[in-house]
């Protein structure tokens, strides 16, 4: 029984990891993959693993070497906490909400709304990114 890998093409990112059963069944699978889907025979989890478009092979994800500012700002709409190092390509996501993509590495973020803002940036060829900043 194959277990493949897809992932997209363009970005390397993994989709899923599929068993497939019987093993006749398999080329007839990959076989209808739209054109933008890749696979690797393996297991390759989509937290751990990005796939390499060009040589199409697995690699681990690498920690994004992000610097927080800090933790702790005032909900006053001006105080602002600064991540930086960011990958370019990383997907934005603050309290579940989708912000777009970081296009120059940096993200700064200020609020008026006191409580705790969850961040989180994903890349994929890097671990995901959370930190909780609490505006206060």
């Amino acid at each position: 029984m194959p277990t493949v890998t897809l992932y997209d093409k363009a970005t390397g990112e993994v989709k899923c990891v599929v068993d497939i059963v019987p093993d006749d069944v398999f080329s007839g699978y990959v076989a209808n993959l739209d054109s933008g889907t890749g696979y690797v025979l393996g297991a390759y989890p989509l937290d751990k693993y990005y796939i390499d478009p060009t040589a199409q092979t697995p690699k681990q994800k690498t920690p994004q070497g992000i610097s927080v500012s800090k933790n702790s700002i005032a909900a006053d709409g001006v105080d602002t906490c600064v991540l930086s190092g960011v990958a370019v390509g990383s997907e934005l996501r603050i309290n579940g909400a989708d912000f777009g993509v970081v296009s120059d590495g940096v993200v700064e973020f200020t609020t008026n709304i006191k409580g705790p803002h969850r961040i989180l940036l994903r890349h994929p060829k890097h671990k995901d990114f959370v930190v909780v900043v609490t505006a206060i």
